[in-house]
């Protein structure tokens, strides 16, 4: 009887901890309301949320606001305008925060400072009033977010144009945000776009204004689509388009990488980039640090060649360079392993007649690990 009143006992904790909410260090939650007000003699911003799951830091914690490092908590008011930040520090400010019964607590009656009030109490109630507005009060036809942050803990909630009023007194009534509205507490999902992945293996999506969502998908990495700003952004983050800037006297441009991917990377302006330039051999320009090496990928029924910006260090030593007439072999599983300078296969006749690149002829040698076969040689 005792063995089963303890495994009753046991069963039962188990289902009080499966009833009860699941806390995340990231929470998009739902929210009663958002107000902001901004006239010239008052500005006011009041949020509140009864949802039971938002972001609450424990107490003790690094995360502890009243107590933690760096401590304290940021809000940041997004539209698809931009995003306005305010604090409420921690480290001791006084009046601020306290700590109480699963509860925290932030008060301040300096007009200085744009955070009047935070009410956390785990489980039942986020609520955030400022003194400050930091933001143009947008358009009811324009979404509106809210991130509330202590250092690793964040909750956020995103109102839709459908629950959003506006009336002639410069006052904004937000109400009832559901928190499947979001996927994450992200500035990106907050301004309401939604650059992805398609079911089609395509970047497809909203971006803001003088953006485009791009980026490459495969089936190894659905991670890769992003908002880009193909005249602003650096070179190197406008892959696969390659637009953005560059150095004076730079270009950017488009160059194959070891992993048989292309990049964008700043090139000398009108130069060739790095490619065939005959048989068995490479040449062009590269970005800074990066030469034109020639590769072998090890994959496929006919691996052929490949001609890359890498390294320039000896292929195997951190590099991909190999003596003319060889290229390093490049396993795809393990770009940065094994490799080593192989001879290049030149044909089926070792008559000198194959496709070598120059100083080199077809003739017959040794192919690691252990074969004989027609390869490229240093001529006689």
């Amino acid at each position: 009887m005792v063995r089963w009143r303890a495994w009753i006992a046991t069963a039962a904790f188990g289902l009080c901890l499966a009833a009860t909410p699941l806390r995340a260090a990231v929470a998009p939650i739902g929210a009663v309301k958002l107000v902001l007000i901004k006239t010239a003699t008052r500005q006011k911003l009041q949020f509140v949320s009864r949802d039971p799951n938002f972001a609450f830091p424990p107490i003790g914690d690094d995360s502890d606001p009243s107590t933690g490092s760096p401590g304290g908590a940021v809000i940041h008011i997004v539209t698809p305008g931009g995003v306005a930040t305010l604090v409420a520090p921690g480290n001791g400010a006084s009046p601020g925060w306290r700590a109480e019964q699963a509860s925290y607590y932030f008060a301040s009656r300096a007009a200085s400072q744009p955070v009047r009030a935070i009410t956390m109490r785990q489980g039942k109630r986020l609520s955030v009033v400022t003194r400050s507005v930091p933001i143009d009060i947008p358009a009811s036809t324009d979404t509106i977010g809210i991130r509330i942050t202590t250092t690793s803990y964040q909750s956020c909630a995103l109102f839709l144009p459908s629950s959003i009023r506006r009336d002639k007194r410069n006052r904004l009534l937000a109400v009832g945000a559901q928190a499947t509205s979001l996927l994450d507490c992200s500035d990106m999902s907050l301004r309401s776009f939604s650059c992805a992945a398609t079911a089609s293996a395509q970047c497809n999506g909203t971006c803001p204004a003088g953006q485009t969502c791009l980026g490459r998908v495969d089936a190894f990495d659905f991670t890769t689509c992003r908002c880009v700003d193909l005249v602003s952004d650096v070179c190197s983050e406008t892959d696969p388009v390659c637009g953005g800037t560059c150095p004076e006297g730079q270009e950017c441009g488009s160059y194959q990488t070891p992993g048989h991917t292309e990049a964008c990377g700043c090139v000398p302006s009108g130069s060739d980039l790095c490619g065939s330039t005959g048989a068995a051999t490479c040449g062009g320009a590269c970005p800074d640090g990066l030469t034109c090496n020639l590769l072998t990928p090890s994959f496929g029924a006919n691996p052929g060649i490949l001609c890359a910006c890498s390294n320039p260090a000896p292929c195997g030593q951190g590099g991909y360079a190999c003596p003319s007439g060889a290229s390093c072999e490049l396993l795809l599983s393990e770009p940065s392993h094994g490799l080593q300078c192989i001879p290049i296969f030149c044909g089926n006749t070792c008559d000198g007649s194959g496709s070598c690149g120059p100083g080199t002829a077809c003739a017959l040698g040794f192919i690691p690990p252990g074969y004989i076969g027609c390869v490229c040689q240093p001529a006689p």
